[in-house]
Order: structure tokens, then C-alpha cells, then sequence
């Protein structure tokens, strides 16, 4: 351009001549190139700038929402004051938009300034917007989103029943998931202990997440409900755990290394499960279970369903290290009490009885001769030993 205004005659091609050979606008262009191809001078920070906040990065992220879809994210107040998103749900509308990750801090929303407000401010607002939600975040992470977790499914069988509405430790109800006892959950994400992401199992892939509590903190209230009920002694050294809401608190007082009561089958909250394609001529065992003052009417109708089948139903013999009368009638099987104290050793019973130094036992082997010879076994057991024989033992 230059070269053409030195060889045209004229007032203004001399004045573009001259304007365009300053050094200041030389300056001006070459700056505007290095930008343009991202040519940074390398910059020396010391240990003291190296940690100053001004490294995240500022950034608007767009979420349309055209429906009564909740968010799908929890906020919280981090330490400098600002709302932080600390966790998006599964398959959330924040999920899925993939503009926002735990961490994130929140400035504005719709140009609404977030911070100095209290999170169920925040929350409130967020909840009634609608259409294109515009947020002014900052973020440590780079352009290139954090890749998502593998979803580690685990199944399990509730043991209560639960409604997010009437829970006031909840971090947001509206995020919470409701069910009942017996329903078959698949949690998604057990990262936090005490607030679990789960779906109802449905078979479906599009399900949106929801909050359940963990189990340490379930077993936390329960025993709370428990204490309520004057079952348990109140002075001993507690637990507290804390739920901060509008400029209060609530506790609840748990120790589990005082309560051996309370770790009986009445702990089991979640039981872990999985989907078993039913096998042919491999019936599963069946339990008999109810007081110990009744055991003896839980054996009487075992002893009645072999009588009218034998074919069908049968029960395993037991091990013995004392021969009596009554155990050679049944004819259990007599072992040393050497060979008793290795199978306990090894993990290979069921369960065992020690009756002054007289043991009695229920062997897996025996268990899975009878699943092989094509019959139904029939088990009774006490409700102390069923948690543990379900998490050592597949007989199946």
C-alpha cells in the first residue's frame, strides 16, 4: 500500500503515505499478527505468581432449556465466597450440553451477578429461567473439557423407603431420587459417600440422575430414628455430621464402633445385586428365616416340604465334631475338630455354631452338590449371618 501512495500524486494519498509509515502503526500491525497466530513471549513467574487466581479462565456458556427439566447441577459456596458447581448429575441437561463441570466457578447468570447471594438464592433463580440460560463462568480447565468418568454401574436393592421431599440434609430436593423398599436402583456414581447418583433400574439409557443418600449416612439417620425411639443409650461419644442451610445447622449423633447392636440384618440399607439369566435344572437355594424361638417350627416345615417332594426339595447335612444320638439318626457327617477349625480358616461354611467347644456347620460343597443334582436346597438361617453368607458365598 505504501509502495502505491509514494507513486500517486495527491493530498491524501500523501497523508495515507504518511500515517501508514509511523513506526506507531508498524507497531500496531506487527502486535496484531503475533495475536493473531497466538506468537506469546515465553513469561517467567515466580513460586508467589505462579498460584495467583487470575490463571483461570473467563468464558460464557450457553444451555437451552425449553422445559421443567431441572439443571442437573449442585452448587455450593467455596472458600473465597463464590458459588462453585460441585457435581453434575448423569445424563442432566447440564450433562448433556457438556458446558459445565464440577469446579466451575459462577459468576453471572443472564447477567444476574451470583455472588454475595446465598446458594438457595442462586438456586432459586436458576430454577425459574427458561429458554437460553447465558453464564459467565471460570474455570482451571483448559479448552479441551475434562473427559467423563467411566460410569461404574453397581445394582442395588433398597431396604427402605425414601422421599427426597421430606429431606432436609438433601443439598437439592428437586435433585433428589424417590423410591421404595424393594426397588432395584443402578448407582452410576458413589464419589461422594454420602449423596449417590442413581437411576431406577428401567433398562433405559437416557435417564436422568438422581441423589440418594449413601449408605454411611443413611445408616447415620437411621440409627438417629433409632435414638429417637429411646432403643439405644444417648451418652455415648458421637459422630456428628452437619447439614448448613440458611444460617443453621442440624446434627446427628452415630458411632458405629459402640453400636454391635445396630450391625445386625436391620443395618442392611442397600444389598448389592445382579441380574442371574435363571439356569435350568439349577434351582436357586431357599431360605427359611424368623426368631429363634421358632426355629424349631421353621425345621418342622422343611421336614414337611421334603416329605411331599422329596424329588424336589431336600436340605444339606451338617458338620458335626461331637457324635450324639440325634446326629447319627440324621446322619450328618462327624469331622475332627482340626478339620472344623480349617474350613472356618478357608471360607468354606456357611455358617457354624460353637457350642462350648462343639461345633456344628452348613457347608457350601454340600450346598452346591445338591444346586448340581437339579433339587431346591433348604436353608435356615439366622438374621446375623445372612449379610455375610450373601457377600462371601455364590452358590449359584
Amino acid at each position: 500500500v505504501c509502495y502505491h501512495c509514494e507513486n500517486i500524486s495527491g493530498r491524501d494519498a500523501s497523508e495515507l503515505f504518511d500515517l501508514l509509515s509511523s513506526p506507531l502503526v508498524h507497531a500496531l500491525l506487527f502486535t496484531h499478527d503475533k495475536v493473531a497466530n497466538k506468537e506469546y513471549p515465553a513469561v517467567l513467574m515466580n513460586a508467589d505468581q505462579e498460584n495467583v487466581k487470575d490463571r483461570r479462565q473467563f468464558r460464557h456458556v450457553r444451555i437451552e432449556r425449553n422445559t421443567a427439566e431441572p439443571l442437573g447441577a449442585t452448587i455450593k459456596l467455596n472458600k473465597d465466597g463464590f458459588v462453585e458447581v460441585s457435581r453434575i448429575l448423569h445424563r442432566s441437561l447440564a450433562d448433556r450440553s457438556g458446558t459445565l463441570h464440577p469446579g466451575d466457578v459462577i459468576h453471572t447468570i443472564n447477567g444476574w451477578t451470583a455472588r454475595g447471594s446465598d446458594i438457595d438464592t442462586v438456586a432459586d433463580h436458576m430454577q425459574d429461567l427458561t429458554g437460553v440460560i447465558e453464564i459467565l463462568i471460570s474455570t482451571t480447565h483448559s479448552e479441551k473439557p475434562p473427559a467423563r468418568r467411566n460410569t461404574n454401574l453397581v445394582r442395588y436393592k433398597t431396604h427402605f423407603d425414601y422421599d427426597p421431599s421430606k429431606d432436609q440434609y438433601l443439598p437439592c430436593r428437586e435433585a433428589g431420587l424417590a423410591f421404595t423398599r424393594g426397588t432395584i436402583l443402578n448407582v452410576l456414581n458413589q464419589d461422594d459417600p454420602n449423596w449417590w447418583q442413581a437411576v431406577h433400574d428401567s433398562g433405559s439409557q437416557d435417564l436422568r440422575a438422581g441423589l440418594i443418600p449413601g449408605a454411611s449416612l443413611q445408616e447415620k439417620l437411621e440409627y438417629a430414628k433409632l435414638c429417637k425411639q429411646n432403643q439405644f443409650n444417648k451418652q455415648r461419644k458421637p459422630w456428628t455430621i452437619r447439614r448448613k442451610r440458611a444460617g443453621h445447622h442440624k446434627e446427628l449423633k452415630y458411632n458405629p464402633q459402640t453400636n454391635e447392636e445396630y450391625s445386625c440384618v436391620d443395618n442392611l440399607l442397600y444389598e448389592e445385586v445382579v441380574k442371574i439369566a435363571p439356569q435350568k435344572n439349577r434351582p436357586r437355594p431357599i431360605v427359611l428365616v424368623g426368631p429363634e424361638h421358632e426355629v424349631m417350627d421353621l425345621n418342622a416345615l422343611i421336614e414337611q416340604l421334603i416329605t411331599e417332594d422329596d424329588r424336589r426339595f431336600t436340605r444339606p447335612s451338617r458338620y458335626y465334631t461331637t457324635r450324639t444320638p440325634e446326629v447319627l439318626a440324621r446322619k450328618h457327617q462327624i469331622i475332627s475338630q482340626g478339620e472344623m477349625e480349617q474350613h472356618i480358616k478357608d471360607n468354606e461354611l456357611v455358617e457354624y455354631e460353637d457350642d462350648n467347644g462343639s461345633y456344628s456347620a452348613t457347608s457350601v460343597k454340600q450346598i452346591k452338590v445338591i444346586i448340581e443334582a437339579g433339587k431346591t436346597c433348604l436353608l435356615t438361617l439366622k438374621p446375623q449371618v445372612i449379610t455375610s453368607a450373601l457377600a462371601y458365598h455364590t452358590c449359584t
